[in-house]
């Protein structure tokens, strides 16, 4: 009799868990023709599924901030950086409020070696805010055969759209600030598209990119980790640790040591790399 009832718990706990997670899920609906969209697929997300405004617009630091806490689990430290890095792209900042194409202004937010968008010397401004189905698959290959996503193949997978676009982008910037957007953009999907475990799944992260939508219907949830400052510096850092590459020391503590010999420095969210060469060649 125990046994005969084991199918039958199995059953009613996939049930139950399947029907919690559909009243969970909220409506979902694509831009239409007026409305605006980003570069960012985890904002235009959020428009989409209108925890904040649907058309894009009129976007307050305060209401992205909320959003930002209540939604992904993003501390609101952060998400003011955020929102407030937003609110400076606005063709007039001291209306209090920003759009989401906004953000298509090149080099700020918006960086070349997108993971998901062609570069903006090959597109333009309204372009970077398009998913492009063959820059993804590019980079989402990377991830072949895996059900989840570590910090070694989300470094090897950033770093080739890095190459890629330094290849064939005869206008590729790579500076202190497009370095550091790059890496805050794969920290962001890789500690929040996360189970229950906070393992990174490949099919929610498919879904956030690919589908720009927060992948209720596939079993993610609200992250119990909070993505705060802490949660950033250490990501990036095990990033750049798995990254064969150096950007600009000023100073720091001694954090560890890059697969190509480079120190790595880290100072709050922000991280900095440098050779030992060089940095001898400084002292």
């Amino acid at each position: 009799m125990k046994f005969m009832l084991l199918p039958i718990i199995a059953l009613f706990i996939w049930f139950h868990s399947t029907a919690w997670a559909s009243q969970k899920c909220p409506s979902w609906r694509p831009p239409g023709n007026d409305d605006v969209r980003s570069p960012c697929p985890l904002l235009n997300s959020l428009a989409n599924h209108n925890f904040i405004p649907h058309n894009g617009r009129n976007l307050t630091v305060p209401l992205v901030v909320n959003v930002l806490n209540e939604t992904l689990n993003i501390s609101p430290e952060i998400s003011e950086f955020f929102a407030s890095a937003g609110l400076s792209l606005a063709s007039d900042p001291s209306l209090g409020h920003f759009q989401l194409d906004d953000l298509n202004k090149h080099n700020a937010i918006e960086h070349d070696a997108s993971l998901s968008r062609v570069d903006f010397h090959f597109v333009g401004k309204e372009g970077v805010a398009r998913f492009n189905y063959a820059t993804f698959k590019r980079w989402f290959s990377h991830f072949h055969g895996q059900e989840f996503i570590d910090i070694e193949s989300a470094a090897r997978a950033r770093f080739a759209m890095i190459q890629h676009s330094k290849k064939y982008n005869p206008e590729f910037t790579y500076a202190d600030t497009q370095r550091l957007a790059s890496y805050v953009e794969t920290s962001l999907y890789f500690k929040t598209m996360v189970d229950e475990w906070g393992r990174t799944r490949k099919d929610f992260v498919r879904v956030l990119f690919e589908e720009e939508r927060l992948p209720f219907t596939e079993g993610w949830r609200r992250p119990t980790m909070q993505f705060d400052g802490l949660a950033q510096t250490d990501t990036v850092l095990q990033l750049a640790l798995a990254t064969p590459e150096k950007t600009i020391w000023t100073g720091g503590e001694l954090q560890g040591e890059a697969s190509d010999g480079s120190v790595i420095y880290s100072v709050g969210p922000v991280f900095h790399v440098q050779s030992h060469i060089d940095r001898a060649q400084q002292i």
